[in-house]
């Protein structure tokens, strides 16, 4: 499994304006701090705001805002924004299975591996990783 870069630059984008809690970011400001491409990083916070994982504040002195509660928001919850997460596609369908004699010992596997991927991501919070990104520069 090989997260796209729109996966890997939302995820960068949604630390840094985590690490900023409850502080209102310029789109500009996210997206140089974050070495995005301008057009794509916008793209980005366009999607994480629409899908609530950053709030967009309009007018003068507007931007993004990374409002939730401690332990709320996952690693997870951003990564599904833009991933299907998919292992193989014989997970999803199972008439896609190449191997057409019942229930393929390779396919629950895949599913199981899936599952597993899954719950450890879901058992990553945002807020640990900046307390360990903290961490790991600070001492």
């Amino acid at each position: 499994m090989k997260f796209n870069k729109e996966t890997d630059y939302a995820i960068r984008m949604t630390l840094f304006c985590a690490k900023y809690h409850s502080k209102i970011l310029s789109g500009v400001e996210i997206v140089q701090e974050c070495k995005v491409p301008e057009i794509l990083g916008k793209s980005i916070l366009t999607k994480l705001s629409s899908n609530g994982i950053l709030e967009s504040i309009k007018g003068k002195n507007g931007g993004f805002i990374y409002s939730h509660p401690p332990k709320s928001l996952t690693l997870y919850s951003v990564i599904e924004k833009f991933e299907a997460l998919e292992i193989n596609s014989c997970i999803e369908k199972k008439e896609t299975c190449l191997y057409k004699f019942g229930d393929c010992v390779v396919r629950e596997k895949m599913g199981l591996l899936k599952a597993i991927i899954i719950d450890q991501l879901q058992n990553i919070f945002i807020e640990d990783l900046i307390e360990e990104q903290f961490k790991k520069y600070n001492n």
